[in-house]
């Protein structure tokens, strides 16, 4: 079997026993890491469906964000989650709400999935002692919905992200804070606002699959009910280039499971599940295996000061030439509601190996 090590960007053979034939064709790297997972615990998807869909996904740690319920914006509710989460071989780690409790606990403050104004975001900043704040940049004083076409006031505009960047940054670098990760990025000029505000600040960002490989143009369910919304086509063609010249930095699932979804649009909320077939849907937009695993394992663990385990005992095992359609009844996620249904897609994890044991293999969870 190849072996693709991120650090020195270099494949070499090895030797690896597989639980069933041989390794032929097929690629080791190393385990993944997800900057944006959503949990429902305790109401909808907890951590052992979760953990087997990351699992399956090649995840090996997963960055839960606060918009669970209650958030995770005191040390104790945090803490209930660490203790929920313990005993499955994937490792959550954990964001706390920038609009909760000044606490050291968790790796990051995040705004994800909590409306703000800049009032309150202006407070938070000056109440909260800086380290590293996960953005989810958005103008919320404008009210509606993403919808190109709608009637004002139903209709908020797109660009509010790139403005919601600047804002973010501006007022935390006055206020003492001098790291900053922008969460699932939609418009190029976010990316060009976010090169300029790199002279200032540590800024980094990130993408998600379906903001790569779909566009507002594909809309058709309300499992492609996103938010922030898909791009227009010409802007996610332009978001796939910047992302190949490295002027994103981290690839990020944002996987949202939710119950069935209604038909109506507008009541239908916001997410698509797909963590455990991210993966494909990242190499299926980019073509290039190396910048995919780059972008999922060393990128986001400097981010975060988080280390990878290290292969052959932890390792992804991929067939860079298998194709698959997805079908949302194959997941193991309760979170069927997947902007990726019935697509068809390239490169697939069929192996998952943690602490030197098999874990996963050929859609098999593997009993220690």
């Amino acid at each position: 079997m190849k072996l693709y090590d991120p650090i020195k960007k270099t494949e070499y053979t090895a030797d690896i026993p597989t639980p069933h034939g041989s390794g032929e064709g097929l690629l080791g790297v190393p385990l993944f890491l997800d900057m944006h997972t959503h949990v429902r615990y305790p109401q909808f998807e907890g951590y052992d469906t979760l953990g087997e869909a990351c699992l399956k996904g090649g995840f090996g740690i997963c960055t839960i964000q606060p918009n669970t319920k209650p958030r995770l914006e005191r040390a104790s509710t945090i803490e209930i989650h660490k203790r929920a989460s313990q005993g499955y071989p994937v490792k959550f780690i954990f964001t706390a709400s920038l609009f909760g409790e000044d606490t050291s606990m968790g790796v990051a403050y995040s705004t994800d999935g909590l409306e703000y104004t800049a009032e309150q975001l202006w407070y938070a900043l000056n109440t909260h002692t800086p380290r590293l704040l996960m953005d989810h940049s958005q103008i919320y004083e404008i009210e509606g919905m993403f919808y190109p076409g709608a009637p004002y006031p139903s209709y908020r505009p797109l660009r509010g992200e790139s403005i919601a960047v600047f804002r973010t940054v501006m007022l935390g670098i006055e206020a003492g804070w001098s790291r900053f990760h922008i969460q699932h990025i939609t418009s190029p000029h976010t990316v060009e606002n976010i090169q300029h505000l790199k002279k200032y600040a540590s800024v980094t960002s990130e993408i998600t699959p379906h903001h790569l490989l779909l566009s507002a143009e594909d809309i058709s369910t309300p499992n492609m009910k996103i938010n922030p919304p898909l791009a227009p086509e010409k802007d996610r063609k332009t978001l796939i280039d910047m992302t190949k010249k490295g002027l994103i930095d981290v690839l990020a699932t944002d996987h949202a499971p939710h119950p069935p979804k209604p038909e109506n649009y507008e009541k239908a909320p916001y997410g698509s599940s797909h963590i455990e077939i991210a993966f494909s849907a990242f190499y299926t937009a980019l073509g290039d295996i190396h910048t995919v695993v780059d972008m999922l394992t060393v990128k986001p663990a400097k981010i975060l000061g988080v280390d990878i385990p290290p292969m052959p005992e932890n390792m992804v095992v991929i067939d860079p030439k298998a194709t698959f359609t997805v079908d949302s009844k194959e997941f193991v996620s309760l979170g069927k509601n997947t902007a990726f249904e019935g697509m068809t897609l390239g490169g697939k994890v069929v192996g998952v190996k943690i602490g030197g044991t098999w874990r996963y293999w050929e859609g098999q969870f593997l009993e220690v």
